[in-house]
């Protein structure tokens, strides 16, 4: 399996170093070590928090209408709308789309930058699969994910047991209409 969090950061690299986005929303690692949370970037240099994994679940779409909050400005004053990069998998997209449509946001203001997705872990499957024991670290593989538990014990999961209901049935896990394609 190909490891994409390198092109991800070489796009955003480019993206804040250009000044084509004034944020990009992205992923990096989590506090507890494994897991993935929403990042929210504003300089080129940033770009090496990007994390890209089965952990990506977070669908950050949400973080779109806060973005384009308009501050209150005098009378007659152009409106100055940042514009904003998202790395997104296909369901991120699809929401962001519908979020566009919806006037939420215009799209000229939006830099999407799609990554194809195989699916996200579950967290409930992987305690489940795990006994409970937390976990320290987990590496996404083609058929298995390597988990480290804290205690340093290795375990090999099957990851289509791991993976999200909804990911399993998803129609869409190539993200199209995006301005930049990282390849699988």
């Amino acid at each position: 399996m190909r490891d994409m969090t390198a092109d991800i950061r070489a796009a955003a690299r480019t993206l804040l170093g250009e000044k084509k986005v004034d944020v990009l929303v992205g992923f990096e690692r989590g506090s507890d070590g494994y897991r993935a949370r929403p990042a929210f970037l504003r300089t080129a240099d940033e770009a090496e928090r990007l994390v890209w994994d089965a952990t990506c679940s977070n669908n950050i779409a949400v973080y779109l209408v806060g973005l384009f909050q308009r501050p209150p400005q005098k009378k007659g004053a152009p409106v100055v709308l940042p514009k904003v990069g998202f790395v997104a998998k296909g369901c991120d997209l699809r929401s962001l789309v519908a979020l566009v449509k919806e006037k939420q946001a215009p799209r000229e203001n939006l830099v999407l930058v799609g990554v194809p997705c195989r699916g996200m872990v579950d967290e409930r499957k992987l305690a489940a699969a795990v006994g409970g024991e937390q976990v320290a670290a987990l590496q996404d593989g083609d058929a298995k994910v390597e988990v480290t538990l804290a205690s340093g014990k290795k375990v090999s999961l099957e990851r289509e047991k791991l993976v999200q209901d909804a990911c399993l049935s998803c129609q869409y896990p190539a993200p199209e209409g995006v301005d930049i394609l990282v390849e699988g």
